[in-house]
């Protein structure tokens, strides 16, 4: 191909170096996208598909124009994650000001949810990586925390879907929403993978809170840890249990943290908590202003309890829960901890266990 003169390309974009243009080859109309360095000669770089063109038309590329052509992009669940779909397909994409929307379907559906959007707000300006296009969006949840994802794409091959780890951006293998949780499956290397949650709406009420119903040996094996009280636990609904019986650490983490919200946010501050997931490091939860945090945690396993369990199993998770909050205070992180420590004692009962600090 010949050498393209910048003049060919029009006015220079104001104040930029470099150039993403979009380049359509014909008589195909095969679409790819080029970086070009203004000043410079340029010889775009047909894909495969456009080795036969005979002429191309050239225009820059916009944030606008890319989610627009983008195609629909099909997300599978590989790992065969039992509270995952089997697929979700990415059916339409829109964007209005800095506000992108990807709306997909789900196969099957989950707790009755058949399609959902991913929501976020443009980041950075339109930019270029290993020979794809890419738009970078901030998406933020009930709690006002959240992920950054990237959506690659080089005009004409399969869209990608990545996801902030880190300081890096790793691939999206499935998502899925359950109503309450959008997740992303996705991998960090070549081996294994991870999960991550946005909270599209409290989880409060996903738990029923009751009154202990206990038998008197483990009631006293309960009453040794000293809580200030104690709960019944119950969740409403299929996926939490399939997370508890299939779930790695964090799926418990993530069952052991919104207990903790549910107990906490109706009675101990109503809605004045944030709530972190487990990846996320630090407190599970924190008040708004900071004053107060909560340590969460579940153990999940239904092997049979005895007192032998409760005293090497359960009673040093409480303690190094006890123990983080008490360093906290001293260091004056906040003024108030609370300790909430999860137990499965059946296949369908759970105890938590509060203890202020």
């Amino acid at each position: 191909m010949k050498l393209l003169d910048d003049q060919l390309l029009g006015p220079e974009p104001s104040g930029e170096a470099n150039r993403i243009m979009s380049v359509t080859y014909s008589p195909n109309r095969i679409r790819a996208y080029h970086r070009h360095e203004m000043g410079r000669s340029w010889i775009p770089t047909a894909p495969k598909e456009a080795q036969d063109a005979k002429s191309i038309e050239i225009r820059d590329l916009t944030a606008e124009y890319f989610v627009r052509n983008l195609p629909r992009m099909t997300l599978k669940n590989t790992y065969l994650k039992r509270w995952f779909p089997t697929q979700a397909v990415a059916s339409s994409y829109s964007i209005s000001g800095d506000l992108v929307e990807i709306d997909l379907d789900q196969k099957p559906g989950i707790e009755g949810v058949c399609s959902f959007a991913i929501k976020g707000n443009l980041v950075r300006p339109l930019s270029f990586l290993d020979g794809n296009a890419l738009i970078e969006i901030a998406v933020r949840d009930h709690f006002s925390f959240g992920r950054r994802l990237r959506i690659y794409h080089n005009g004409h091959s399969a869209a990608r879907l990545g996801i902030q780890h880190s300081a890096r951006f790793n691939s999206v293998t499935c998502a899925s929403s359950d109503g309450v949780r959008t997740r992303f499956l996705y991998r960090p290397n070549q081996t294994g993978f991870q999960m991550a949650t946005i909270y599209v709406a409290s989880p409060s009420n996903l738990y029923e809170l009751l009154k202990p119903d206990h038998g008197g040996q483990v009631i006293r094996w309960v009453h040794a840890l000293k809580p200030d009280f104690v709960l019944d636990v119950i969740p409403r609904r299929s996926m939490e249990w399939k997370m508890l019986d299939h779930g790695n650490a964090y799926d418990h983490g993530i069952i052991g943290a919104e207990v903790a919200y549910a107990i906490a946010s109706r009675m101990l501050m109503t809605d004045q908590l944030l709530m972190r997931e487990p990846a996320m490091g630090g407190s599970d939860l924190v008040s708004r202003d900071g004053s107060t945090a909560v340590e969460a945690r579940m153990l999940a396993g239904v092997s049979q309890k005895d007192s032998t369990y409760f005293k090497t199993e359960v009673r040093p998770h409480m303690q190094q829960m006890v123990g983080r909050l008490r360093r906290g205070r001293a260091q004056k992180a906040f003024g108030r901890g609370v300790a909430i420590l999860c137990v499965r004692l059946g296949e369908r009962r759970i105890v938590a266990m509060i203890k202020e600090v």
